[in-house]
C-alpha cells in the first residue's frame, strides 16, 4: 500500500496518531481478519468542549496582557535588509535560488 497525502490534508502531528491504526488495520487485511482499532480515547465533542473551557478561563484571560505586549514588539528582520515587497515575490524566488549565499 502507498499512501500519498498533501501535508495540508494531514499534519505531521497527526502522522503519528494515524499511521498505527492504517498499519494495524493493513495488517488485520493481509492476514484475512476484519480490522479492530481501538476505541478513541477523546471525542472530537469533548476535546472542543474542553478547548472552549480552557479558552475562557481564567488562568487564559490572565495571559491577555502578556499577548497584547509581543503583539507590539517589530518583527525581527532576517537577512541583511528588509522585505521588498517588489522583489520578494514567488516569482522572483526561482531566480534567485542558488545565485545567492
Amino acid at each position: 500500500l502507498v499512501l500519498v497525502a498533501h501535508h495540508l490534508v494531514v499534519d505531521g502531528v497527526s502522522w503519528r496518531i494515524l499511521l498505527p491504526d492504517l498499519q494495524s488495520a493493513c495488517e488485520a487485511a493481509a492476514a484475512g481478519r476484519t480490522p479492530e482499532l481501538d476505541p478513541v480515547a477523546t471525542s472530537f465533542k469533548q476535546w472542543a468542549t474542553l478547548l472552549t473551557d480552557q479558552a475562557t478561563s481564567d488562568r487564559r484571560a490572565s495571559e491577555s496582557d502578556a499577548w497584547i505586549e509581543l503583539s507590539r514588539v517589530p518583527d525581527v528582520v532576517l537577512g541583511k535588509r528588509g522585505l521588498d515587497a517588489a522583489v520578494d515575490t514567488a516569482g522572483t524566488m526561482a531566480g534567485a535560488v542558488g545565485t545567492r549565499r
